[in-house]
């Protein structure tokens, strides 16, 4: 009996799944089919995998339009659903939300004065100057109304522009004001009287369930989902070319400084000095501008989402720094490893002075990314933006120690020294690079100095001018050593305060267009 009963309670169980699963299925399907549908019946198809970025003006009123007729409500408040399109497009638009209104739905919508075809397909007219109802009622009996209290529309003139122009206060001048607002208050006056009383108010119905706002937690957990399912492939495409471009940029610096570290060539010196300085400084600059316009990107979205109460910016910029850590990383290590391969390894103790390498310029890239999304938040435009981040990136490289030496820097930036990321990681890698272990037995070679007589009659060739590490990083300015804690403490200050600055400003700060005023028409 209990083995007929456990048999009988997995059965039902797993009906209970299948059924569950099949009309979760079939619901999925339904709703699919519907979005075909709208798609096709809104001229959408031939765009139907294209971002929205790159749709029309007119395609992306018809994609909000599709996109309220999906919820599939009994009423429909459009606002101002032709904006921007021309004839043939709103005349489409409007004859399409007429079908649609036939099934005994109802559509409200605001439009521009529309030509007297399009007049003729609307079924109810509502005019309202000042706040107050001019006129409320059929479309076939709009002209007769007017035309009773003395204010016929003239033959051949379209009527919806016309009567526009008819209520519309005239502010040209004081008497056009005057009589503009006498004629209005005649028509507010003339509408109430012959309005019909409203009945009794019914029963009080219920009032309608208090909209409780998304917690932190939520807010997080939804732009997570947002970013990684959301947006996909488009979020794997970003991706994919933010890496492209950091590798495209290393494989031309190793390139040019092709095997120039794996030599103890002197004439070699020059040239790795120089190649961490265009690493650090030069060949960046691409990743930060592609960071600053994917940041501008974003910034839209987060303003009207944030404008509407979706979520708070802090929790978008929560969200932004963590979810987007990883692929940072991943494209630093795509910005760093290949340059650094095709450099040239150095002959003794490879694997810690590349775990040194990698280590820094991960560290060193997250900073400057960060101070790119910082000058991205508190700016205005990207090209403002753009202009922030080079100009405070100029600065920090200039003092690096390569382009100027150390001791010819101005005091007017010698402060700089002191906050500049590019100084710090710069002096960490070259350190890194001549400070081997074995550094004191191993000199270089000068193959192409000329050979001189010595006072003994012997040949010798000529020694060379820097004869070890030690003597090019004295001859560079680098030879001061700091305690380890020192540099990374001061980049990740340097990080937290471009967080700090930027997140302040980008709370602060509204970047939100303001709208020129328009003449009152209603």
């Amino acid at each position: 009996m209990g083995k007929q009963t456990s048999d009988f309670w997995n059965s039902s169980t797993k009906d209970w799944v299948t059924c569950v699963t099949r009309l979760n299925s079939r619901r999925t399907c339904e709703l699919g089919r519907r979005i075909n549908a709208l798609i096709e019946d809104l001229g959408l198809g031939q765009v139907k995998h294209t971002r929205v970025s790159d749709l029309t003006e007119s395609e992306k009123r018809r994609l909000n339009v599709a996109s309220q007729l999906l919820l599939d409500t009994d009423i429909v408040l459009l606002d101002q659903p032709t904006k921007g399109m021309d004839i043939f497009d709103t005349f489409f638009l409007v004859e399409y939300l007429r079908q649609w209104a036939a099934r005994g739905r109802i559509v409200i919508m605001t439009i521009h004065p529309p030509t007297y075809e399009i007049f003729t397909m609307i079924s109810r007219v509502a005019m309202i100057s000042t706040g107050r109802m001019l006129y409320f009622g059929k479309r076939r009996d709009m002209l007769p109304y007017f035309a009773y209290i003395d204010f016929p529309c003239p033959a051949y003139k379209n009527p919806s522009d016309y009567y526009l122009d008819l209520v519309t206060l005239d502010n040209l001048s004081a008497e056009a004001m005057l009589e503009s607002s006498q004629r209005v208050e005649n028509l507010v006056e003339i509408f109430r009287r012959r309005q019909e009383p409203l009945s009794d108010p019914g029963p009080p119905g219920v009032p309608p369930a208090i909209i409780k706002r998304a917690n932190i937690c939520t807010q997080v957990l939804t732009l997570w989902i947002r970013v990684l399912i959301y947006t996909f492939p488009f979020n794997v495409v970003h991706f994919c070319g933010e890496v492209f471009l950091a590798a495209l940029m290393s494989v031309c610096i190793g390139t040019a400084f092709w095997n120039v570290r794996s030599g103890r060539e002197q004439e070699q010196v020059e040239d790795r000095f120089g190649f961490y300085y265009v690493m650090l400084s030069l060949a960046i600059w691409p990743t930060l501008l592609y960071t600053v316009t994917s940041a501008w990107r974003e910034k839209s979205i987060v303003v009207r989402d944030t404008r509407e109460r979706l979520y708070h910016k802090f929790t978008y910029a929560l969200c932004k720094l963590t979810y987007s850590v990883v692929p940072a990383a991943a494209v630093a290590v795509a910005y760093a490893v290949p340059a650094y391969s095709m450099a040239g390894l150095q002959t003794t103790s490879r694997v810690r002075p590349f775990g040194v390498y990698i280590g820094y310029m991960i560290l060193y890239l997250l900073t400057l990314r960060m101070m790119a999304l910082a000058c991205s938040w508190a700016c205005s435009t990207r090209h403002l933006a753009a202009t922030w981040t080079g100009f405070l990136f100029t600065i920090l490289s200039l003092v690096a120690g390569y382009t100027i030496h150390p001791v010819d820097i101005s005091i007017m930036f010698s402060w700089a020294q002191w906050v500049s990321p590019v100084y710090w990681v710069y002096n960490l890698l070259v350190q890194n690079e001549f400070n081997s272990s074995i550094s004191d037995d191993i000199r270089y070679s000068c193959s192409r100095n000329p050979v001189v007589q010595q006072e003994n009659a012997i040949l010798m060739r000529a020694e060379c001018g820097m004869p070890s590490d030690s003597d090019a990083l004295k001859y560079h300015g680098v030879q001061a050593q700091w305690p380890l804690y020192q540099p990374i403490s001061i980049i990740i200050v340097f990080h937290a305060v471009c967080l700090v600055v930027g997140l302040f400003l980008f709370l602060t700060v509204n970047h939100t267009k303001k709208k020129r005023p328009e003449k009152d028409r209603f």
